[in-house]
């Protein structure tokens, strides 16, 4: 019988450590709800199965995760003005040290490698997406396709996925489960820096006088701390949580290295020869075969992405009923007109 999953090296990074980081801290609470249900189970077996459920709850949120490392989604409006014009000043920063002339080599290398985390656009200038540096660094790798090739990485990765060797998916699965793992960490501290703070004021709510009596018969949160012990505690986490994320710049920017090399030397195994032929036949364009490798690539992307043809006459995107309709109306008036 095959488990439901393979116990390697990618699920302790990605499942098993933050899910003991979270379990740790949530465990209290998790125990207080037990407790209130009338269930009573020893910590010891309480933690394992917590570790699981909250490691599979990260990596279920990965999405939404990243969405608010990035700075994509989930920030206030002024907090991600500020970090977004604070990364332009860093990004000037970085260009005035590459101009500058007779500046020290190490410095000018390390602000080179600094410069390349961030995206670029049609003109190959380097500009600022988002207000966190692992958002601007991802934006950076994961454009790099289509910016050299008219690759859209999003779409094209799972399609360049299933062609390539085991050993070598084996190889960008573990790269990515290390990067993944240090953003999965670094959430798991900071909620458990959150946690800990919200049970420093329930304790302190609870050494209230007009609380104590009821909470020594029924205490609301087993094996907790005084509450500035708590308050230590959530100010650590916080911390180790910020250090883990500038760590994880430095796996996110291996890993896009990797990235970005598959794109350079195997996108030649994408083979959509035929597809652009029917979107050439669709659109009544049959020089469509004949255009650029990047050209083609946009073509087949608009095709199998959101089934439309581009009308480059009239520069905008047709479905492919409003292409039949727009044939046949050519071909009526051809009729008329013979």
């Amino acid at each position: 019988m095959k488990l439901p999953f393979e116990f390697n090296t990618r699920l302790i990074f990605r499942l098993v450590l933050p899910g003991a980081i979270l379990a740790a801290a949530a465990l209290p609470f998790i125990q207080a709800v037990l407790r209130g249900a009338g269930i009573w189970i020893k910590a010891e077996f309480v933690y394992p199965a917590a570790i699981v459920l909250c490691g599979w709850l990260i990596v279920a949120c990965d999405m939404r995760i990243y969405m608010a490392f990035e700075g994509r989604r989930y920030w206030p409006r002024r907090l991600r003005t500020w970090a977004v014009d604070r990364e332009r000043q860093r990004l000037q920063r970085l260009a005035g040290i590459l101009d500058e002339p007779n500046v020290d080599r190490r410095r000018f290398l390390e602000a080179g490698v600094e410069y390349s985390h961030y995206p670029l656009d049609e003109k190959g200038e380097a500009y600022v997406a988002h207000p966190t540096r692992v958002g601007n660094l991802i934006e950076a790798f994961e454009t790099y396709p289509k910016i050299k090739y008219g690759l859209d990485s999003v779409f094209f990765w799972y399609r360049l996925w299933v062609v390539l060797d085991k050993d070598l998916r084996e190889e960008i699965a573990g790269a990515q489960s290390v990067a993944d793992s240090t953003i999965y960490v670094s959430f798991a501290l900071y909620v458990s820096g959150l946690l800990m703070w919200i049970y420093s004021a329930c304790r302190a709510l609870a050494e209230a006088p007009w609380l104590a009596r009821y909470v020594q018969a029924n205490p609301p949160l087993p094996y907790l701390p005084s509450a500035e012990t708590l308050l230590v505690l959530g100010l650590v986490c916080l911390l180790a949580g910020f250090l883990i994320y500038r760590v994880s710049l430095t796996a996110h920017a291996q890993f896009g290295e990797l990235f970005k090399a598959v794109f350079d030397q195997f996108r030649s195994r994408l083979s959509f020869e035929d597809i652009v032929k029917e979107a050439g036949r669709i659109g009544d364009q049959p020089g469509a075969v004949l255009r650029s490798q990047r050209e083609k690539n946009r073509i087949v992307w608009r095709y199998l992405r959101w089934h439309m043809v581009r009308d480059e006459a009239a520069g905008k995107n047709l479905t492919v009923k409003q292409w039949e309709e727009r044939l046949a109306a050519r071909g009526e008036a051809a009729g008329k007109e013979g």
